[in-house]
């Protein structure tokens, strides 16, 4: 209840730091039964191994991990202890403070008082970036961490935030994608391209994304010598051809997985990923041809151009990396910013509906907290003061890798 309560007014620091207290509470909740999960990876991976921050500087120059994030906060987390739960404490508590940084931005957008549709926008900006992603702990930080040196640079023109937007793939390697479609963004800026461009570039990768079969993946991804042609540091191939091969490794194993609720679960999150992205191209669709007619400032529009852009990075993304997918939760992250930008100045019956229609192209965010976030965590988070949470966990044993 506590959380729910700071959730009304994040601008109040005390409401901060129990934001940012549950994240870190709900991180240290997690039970590590679930096997499959990558909570349970990480943590086993915790206990089995060491890493001093020298071994960790050492493997990053050379191109041996992609990122240099999770394993150096590995490094010193277990200078004091191998509790996996504590590990996770610390990991939680970091997205958590990035993720409230990034949903305050909404709260001092809003002017006046905030209104259901101001939470409605609010609650799924939140679940995108949300204490139950601490399970994808790479991604969902590095995503928290973009969306907000990404808002205060591009739409609050703070320049200083593009040292953070440079630094997300410190934290996860695939965030070159997103960095370099900054980049690439800024310069269309300064050509002064209009939002036709823009929309026609959405519209080209939706549908090279639709019309490509999955099973070209592989064709499309290239061999490790197009990587070498990609980039003239031999480290930096090294990371690229490492992600590359992790993503493709995790879905070989998914599909050799055929137990009767993965096959379920997949279905079911394939038909929401899609009913997302068909659905948002053809809102974004709607909201083109209407552009005219919508309120917004310059600097409004110029952010609209970039969401343009960056669903048209994420369905090109999702085409040619297994992952990439979730360049399209970071488009719809943008979205949703922008909404609650324009939303007053525009409220209307119809916009009005725009918000509501959020429930259904984004139903997969609802699903996972109501039904698989509780079953990452010991039941105590939810029926018991902290306190027991805390304690409980406080004699927890090293965990082992499981075959």
């Amino acid at each position: 209840m506590g959380f729910l309560k700071a959730m009304k007014e994040l601008n109040r620091r005390s409401n901060g730091f129990v934001f940012i207290a549950f994240y870190a509470l709900f991180g240290y909740a997690i039970s590590f039964k679930l096997t499959t999960a990558d909570s349970y990876r990480i943590g086993a991976v915790f206990c089995q191994m060491d890493f001093s921050y020298r071994m960790v500087l050492r493997m990053y120059a050379e191109g041996s991990i992609t990122d240099i994030y999770l394993i150096f906060v590995y490094s010193v987390v277990k200078l004091f202890t191998s509790n996996p739960k504590v590990l996770f404490a610390v990991l939680g508590s970091i997205m958590g403070i990035y993720s409230y940084l990034s949903c305050r931005q909404l709260y001092k957008i809003w002017e006046g008082m905030k209104t259901r549709y101001f939470y409605i926008i609010l609650l799924f900006y939140f679940l995108t970036i949300s204490f139950f992603n601490v399970n994808g702990i790479r991604f969902w930080t590095a995503t928290s961490f973009f969306s907000y040196y990404a808002i205060q640079y591009l739409y609050l023109e703070r320049r200083t935030a593009l040292i953070g937007i440079l630094l997300t793939p410190l934290i996860h390697f695939g965030y070159m994608v997103a960095v370099i479609g900054v980049f690439i963004y800024l310069i269309m800026k300064r050509l002064h391209l209009t939002t036709h461009i823009y929309f026609f570039l959405m519209v080209v990768a939706f549908i090279a994304h639709v019309a490509t079969p999955q099973s070209s993946l592989d064709d499309l991804m290239g061999s490790e010598g197009d990587v070498e042609e990609i980039s003239s540091s031999r480290a930096l191939n090294r990371k690229a051809d490492l992600y590359r091969n992790t993503s493709e490794n995790l879905n070989r194993k998914q599909r050799n997985d055929t137990s009767l609720y993965r096959q379920a679960n997949k279905a079911f999150t394939v038909t929401c990923e899609w009913i997302n992205k068909v659905g948002m191209f053809f809102l974004l669709t709607v909201l083109f041809l209407k552009r005219r007619s919508i309120l917004m400032s310059n600097k409004q529009l110029q952010f609209f151009q970039y969401i343009l852009f960056s669903f048209a990075l994420g369905y090109i993304a999702s085409l040619l990396i297994g992952s990439g997918v979730r360049f399209l939760r970071l488009a719809n992250l943008m979205y949703f910013f922008w909404l609650i930008s324009v939303f007053q100045q525009n409220e209307s019956s119809e916009w009005r509906k725009y918000v509501r229609l959020l429930f259904p192209l984004n139903f997969y965010a609802l699903a996972f907290l109501l039904f698989n976030a509780p079953r990452l965590v010991t039941p105590l988070l939810w029926i018991a003061p902290p306190f027991f949470t805390i304690i409980n966990g406080l004699d927890f044993q090293p965990i082992d890798f499981i075959k």
